[in-house]
């Protein structure tokens, strides 16, 4: 009955902005109250969790979260990284724009 209703969740939201805050907070309530599954049903329940869609609070949250299967919070580790990565590279660029741009305006000949 989860995943149907997680499965539901997800297509609702294809091709929106939104995060999935939610379906992870549903999950962990869902974790928390089944502590009887094995690893392998608590992967299965987790498959519906999109990591690239995870606020920066609900990483938080997920990293340590004990109920998660590990394979579950190594990925959402990996996907944070590389975020990560693609905002510091980001920012180098503009810093090295921000740069070239001030040494072309120092070499200008101003006419007077």
């Amino acid at each position: 009955m989860f995943l149907e209703v997680a499965d539901l969740s997800i297509v609702s939201s294809t091709g929106t902005q939104r995060t999935s805050d939610g379906i992870y907070r549903a999950l962990d309530i869902y974790l928390d109250k089944h502590r009887h599954l094995t690893e392998s049903e608590r992967e299965k329940v987790c498959r519906v969790l999109d990591c690239n869609k995870l606020s920066g609070e609900a990483c938080e949250h997920a990293s340590r979260n004990e109920r998660l299967p590990l394979r579950v919070v190594v990925h959402m580790l990996f996907v944070v990284q590389l975020k990560l990565r693609e905002e510091v590279k980001a920012e180098m660029d503009k810093l090295v724009l921000h740069n070239c741009n001030c040494h072309v305006n120092k070499n200008k000949v101003h006419p007077r």
